[in-house]
């Protein structure tokens, strides 16, 4: 040290001035505790280590004056590490100034391996008191271990929960009121994209190349223009996350935007098991896309479940769902969902908005309606709003309405989640097409007209159509159906030439389903000239067994007497039995079958 001074009057009231220089001076306890008190405590704080150059003037020009200082104090390569922030930072450089127990920082500089830091700021009398601000910018700096033991517990919580990687740019401001020993923070960061990415410990799915802009003041984080990847997936969005000091916290996002995710295995493996149940059981294949609001919180101790809330819309492109026989494909729309999920329960709410989709390659078009989906359960359409108690809200229940073969189709279902999963369906179809119908159906030029109305109850469970049972009824009108395969092989047989308009123009079907099969319990054809009654069966593959009978005219005959005497007299004029397929019918007719069986049994006791 060299010290060097020029005093007058040194017995009364010295006038000059006094001047100080060191060289390589020790940061130890001797020197710290030489400071006035509010510098000594500030210097503690950081816990400085190394050596500093110092230069320091005192002076006073004229009696009556204060005394005047002025220190400089460069820092070589030394270290600290706040204790209000632990973040060990080295190779410490820059100069602080003080004029007048005034402080300030400048041009500092600071590493903690690749990450460098700089630093400004000032000491100084404020509207509070003596106040610290420091202003702190980081660049490359790595999201590890003393990073995360340098936050206080709550962020060190979240920081398990999410599992962080990479490094981020920051800046922070820092505040502290030396007189109240209030300190604060605000902290903005910004994600390095090629090395940054979370894999939240109750979500384990990682998202890679994060950016976007987190600021951090008063134990609330915000981030806005955040996004991320994994794989294909891309998303997006803003929102908040509110700590409180037990470890508790709440994040929102805010147009929350996904696009392209896919329920794979990998997603499938992040989800809570109840989540995971619900869509391994929907086997949901194709993209989606999401756009909406999502909120998550941690309200106890692991190893408790996150609580989750949404309310999103899912855009569907091209994607399938099966629930035991319940297969559709090619499903595009919206479906919007508001739900919650947490350790007693998952529901979700939701209303369909779908343009398209098929079914057993049937085409369904602008499909509206309820859908409910639960830990055990998924309702469709009126189950729904019984479920929700729509009638107490002074709502009437909603079915699922859709378009097919140009007419309405109206739906309820349900399905239960199970590893043998049961369902359920009733549906009505008025006023579709019949044309259109014959389209989709019958393969080949057709040309008929005419209205469908067809109602089905199915119920099953598995996945095998064995267990498949139900009934339901078809019911034409206006219909010219001759061109069908089946109708031309009878019109054959009964010597009737197409096209004849008025061969048949309305009937009946009643039918039921067990497994593989189709029972039709009732076939009536009415035509004004002749009328058919028929039953039999038929199979999934298109194969059929039936039996018809004529009856005269429309079969329509209201007087009971005489009704039954036609109904018997046609039955012995002719028997028409059906084999082979929908498409390529096999006809076979039986003329006067009483006699005939009246002959084969004269012809059998003639034998014996």
């Amino acid at each position: 040290m060299r010290l060097t001074t020029e005093l007058s009057n040194l017995f009364t009231e010295p006038i000059g001035w006094f001047e100080a220089k060191g060289d390589d001076i020790q940061l130890d306890e001797a020197l710290i505790s030489a400071l006035p008190e509010q510098s000594r405590m500030v210097v503690r704080s950081l816990d400085p280590r190394g050596s500093v150059n110092f230069f320091l003037r005192l002076w006073r020009r004229r009696h009556g004056e204060p005394l005047h200082q002025h220190l400089l104090i460069a820092a070589n390569r030394c270290s600290v590490r706040y204790d209000k922030f632990p973040y060990p930072l080295t190779n410490v450089r820059g100069t602080i100034e003080m004029i007048d127990n005034s402080w300030t920082l400048r041009d500092f500089e600071a590493n903690n391996g690749a990450a460098r830091v700089t630093c400004h700021g000032q000491f100084a009398e404020g509207l509070q008191g003596k106040e610290l601000l420091l202003k702190f910018v980081g660049r490359e700096v790595p999201l590890d271990e003393e990073l995360r033991d340098a936050l206080n517990p709550s962020f060190q919580q979240v920081w398990y929960d999410q599992r962080p990687r990479g490094s981020v740019d920051l800046t922070a401001d820092v505040r502290y009121l030396a007189d109240t020993k209030k300190f604060t923070v605000a902290v903005r960061a910004e994600p390095r994209p090629e090395s940054t990415s979370i894999e939240p410990v109750r979500f384990p799915y990682r998202l890679e190349r994060l950016e976007g802009v987190l600021e951090y003041r008063d134990g609330r984080v915000t981030f806005d223009r955040c996004k991320a990847e994994h794989g294909a997936v891309k998303l997006a969005g803003r929102g908040y996350c509110e700590f409180q000091p037990d470890g508790r916290w709440h994040t929102r996002f805010d147009d929350l935007s996904i696009d392209r995710l896919t329920v794979d295995r990998e997603l499938l493996l992040a989800m809570p098991p109840r989540l995971k149940k619900a869509a391994t059981s929907l086997n949901l294949t194709g993209s989606l896309n999401l756009r909406g609001n999502f909120d998550m919180w941690r309200r106890g101790s692991p190893p408790e479940p996150l609580d989750m809330r949404w309310n999103v819309r899912v855009g569907l492109q091209q994607a399938g769902i099966r629930s035991g026989e319940a297969a559709l494909k090619n499903i595009c729309g919206e479906v919007a969902l508001a739900g919650e999920f947490s350790q007693e329960r998952f529901r979700s709410f939701g209303e369909l908005d779908l343009d398209s989709l098929s079914c057993k390659d049937f085409q369904i078009t602008e499909v509206r309606g309820p859908i409910l989906i639960e830990d055990e359960r998924i309702l469709l359409g009126s189950w729904v709003d019984r479920r929700g108690n729509a009638a107490a809200a002074g709502r009437k229940p909603r079915p699922i309405t859709a378009k097919l073969f140009g007419g309405t189709l109206f739906a309820d279902g349900w399905t239960m989640l199970e590893a043998e999963p049961r369902y359920g369906v009733n549906a009505t179809l008025t006023d579709a097409d019949l044309a259109i119908c014959a389209r989709e159906v019958v393969a080949g030029p057709q040309r008929m007209r005419g209205k469908i109305t067809a109602t089905a109850d199915l119920t099953g469970r598995g996945w095998s159509r064995n267990s498949i049972v139900g009934r339901g009824a078809i019911r034409l009108s206006g219909a010219d159906i001759y061109e069908l395969p089946v109708m031309i092989s009878l019109l054959k047989i009964l010597s009737i030439r197409p096209p004849d308009q008025n061969a048949f123009s309305d009937g009946n079907v009643n039918y039921r389903i067990e497994g593989e099969h189709v029972y039709f319990d009732q076939i009536v054809f009415r035509g004004d000239a002749i009328s058919l009654r028929g039953k039999g069966e038929m199979n999934f593959n298109s194969a059929i067994k039936l039996t018809f009978y004529t009856l005269v005219g429309r079969g329509e005959i209201d007087l009971p007497v005489i009704k039954e005497v036609f109904r018997g007299a046609s039955q012995q004029l002719m028997q028409i039995h059906v084999a082979g397929t929908l498409q390529n019918p096999e006809t076979r007719k039986e003329a006067l079958p009483i006699v005939s069986q009246a002959l084969q049994q004269l012809a059998e006791e003639l034998r014996r």
